[in-house]
């Protein structure tokens, strides 16, 4: 469209509506805090008919974490069956809900705002893992010695870098990674020592668990779905396994011991 008709169509609007929408100047247009209404009403209804048009064969996509999404694709098995596609984001940043760049998102911080609803799921128990090899310096008193693998500088905001860098106030890692599971990866290689969910540090026969579950400070663990995204009848469906699921292993998530 060129920018003419734009702006006839849009000034039209204003007229038919009774207030701005815009705030026009030379360097070009501001939406005005009616316009910014009007715009997430639009992208709700854009959102709910996305889904009234969508096959079957439309994936519902999940965004989460790294050793979230790990988690989901050892279990998808049970996810898919008999239900509608999936896809996995495994990603660390919030997505935006509203204009369905994911359908639900699994995030170990509660939404502050917007028209979300939230389903608490098992929160993770953490430990510090390793090699045999060293038992000797991977504990409280010699921990400030020890070669840790940790989660880069950007990344140290979550629960296990926040433990880490109470703790260790002078860590200086030998390694640091973008992915939980390059950081795995290097702890199960013997490069040194890590934060590791229990949930994955326990089921390795390789590695060695240091630690009691660590007194992490976390925001605990939630799924989240968009209000107007969480009637749609596959949406609900996957909501439903991914909550069950979760439940079902809550003891691998949160072991007794």
């Amino acid at each position: 469209l060129s920018h003419p008709t734009v702006s006839r169509a849009l000034s039209a609007l204003e007229r038919s509506l009774g207030h701005n929408l815009l705030l026009r100047s030379r360097s070009g247009f501001t939406l005005t805090p009616e316009g910014e209404a009007l715009r997430d009403r639009a992208e709700r209804i854009e959102a709910q008919v996305a889904e009234a048009v969508a096959s079957n064969q439309t994936p519902i996509r999940i965004t989460a974490g790294g050793w979230i999404s790990r988690f989901l694709a050892q279990n998808m098995a049970v996810l898919l069956d008999d239900g509608p596609p999936l896809e996995i984001v495994n990603s660390y940043s919030f997505v935006d809900l509203a204009t369905a760049e994911a359908d639900i998102a699994i995030r170990h911080r509660r939404p502050e705002r917007g028209y979300v609803v939230l389903r608490a799921l098992p929160d993770l128990a953490f430990a510090v893992y390793g090699r045999p090899q060293f038992a000797d310096i991977a504990r409280p008193g010699a921990w400030q010695r020890a070669p840790w693998v940790t989660f880069d500088a950007a990344q140290m905001g979550f629960q296990s870098g926040r433990w880490l860098l109470r703790e260790v106030p002078d860590l200086q890692p030998l390694l640091r990674c973008t992915q939980g599971v390059n950081i795995h990866d290097a702890v199960r290689a013997g490069v040194g020592i890590a934060v590791l969910p229990r949930f994955v540090g326990d089921a390795d026969p390789v590695l060695q668990r240091f630690s009691p579950s660590l007194a992490v400070d976390g925001g605990g663990l939630w799924l989240v779905v968009h209000e107007d995204r969480r009637e749609a009848p596959r949406v609900a469906a996957v909501v439903d396994r991914l909550v069950a699921l979760f439940h079902h292993h809550r003891r691998l998530f949160q072991p007794d011991d």
